[in-house]
């Protein structure tokens, strides 16, 4: 705890000294706001002209070290919430070993886990990239997301991708424009022949389903693919045929893992 403890002080020196225009990126320095704790405010630009300052708090409990940081409105009420609300965190920061699954609700991460629901709805995302070894110019991207409950139209692909509303591909040519539902996932797909400036063609395939977006559970998940991709852009090594074929079998490879949870709807 000594070490780190003394880092901590290191880097608020650090921050005292480092001015921008005529002050010091330092506001504040509290080597004991809480057991076992310390904490610095500071800006990360000139203080003249910052809209929020940072409120960086380090944490040591059992063996267990944590750095956490928030911006806050400069308001005393706002930074004296934020603090709360970072310790309010790091209470509910528990040890765990390396492959440990807690069996109540909360947020792993390394060694550790955060109990609990949240005070706030989090916003969570994992996505997994592949190139194809046969086909290095067809890229994949699956991602996977917890989203706002309220979504308007223009969040749905269909709306952004239609030739009324800018941005859009001039060169391209849309083969598929339509919803389509992939298991229990209601979505929408847009599948585009594309001719690039080097006059080469290639693809593009969207499909997204926004998901009630209430929970990890109820997600949006989005999936991509391209062909014809390089530096530069090269024609695609699939014909289009094969290329719809590849696209179609991956897509309806995706399905929920397992029962759907109690409670859920049955298409998402």
């Amino acid at each position: 705890m000594e070490d780190l403890f003394a880092s901590v002080a290191a880097e608020a020196h650090k921050l005292e000294t480092a001015e921008k225009g005529d002050k010091s990126l330092l506001k504040l320095y509290n080597p004991g706001r809480m057991t076992e704790s310390q904490t610095i405010h500071y800006w990360k630009g000139p203080p003249d002209e910052a809209e929020v300052i940072w409120i960086k708090s380090f944490y040591w409990k059992e063996g267990l070290c944590a750095i956490l940081e928030a911006p806050s409105e400069q308001d005393p009420a706002e930074i004296e919430k934020v603090e709360k609300s970072l310790d309010a965190s790091f209470e509910s920061l528990k040890p765990r070993t390396f492959s440990e699954i807690p069996t109540g609700p909360g947020f792993c991460i390394e060694s550790a886990y955060f109990q609990g629901e949240p005070p706030e709805r989090p916003w969570e995302n994992a996505s997994i990239m592949v190139q194809l070894k046969d086909h290095p110019d067809i890229h994949l991207k699956f991602s996977t997301a917890t989203v706002d409950a309220y979504r308007g139209e223009s969040d749905s692909l269909l709306f952004r991708m239609n030739p009324e509303h800018p941005p859009h591909i001039p060169e391209s040519h849309d083969l598929r424009f339509r919803k389509r539902q992939v298991g229990p996932y209601r979505g929408e797909e847009v599948v585009s022949r594309v001719t690039e400036l080097n006059q080469t063609t290639g693809h593009t395939f969207q499909w997204e389903a926004m998901g009630p977006g209430e929970s990890a559970t109820e997600p949006a998940l989005t999936l991509q693919m391209v062909t014809g991709y390089g530096d530069p852009a090269v024609d695609s090594s699939l014909p289009e045929v094969d290329a719809l074929a590849l696209w179609d079998r991956i897509l309806d490879s995706i399905r929920y893992r397992g029962p759907l949870p109690p409670g859920s709807r049955k298409d998402l």
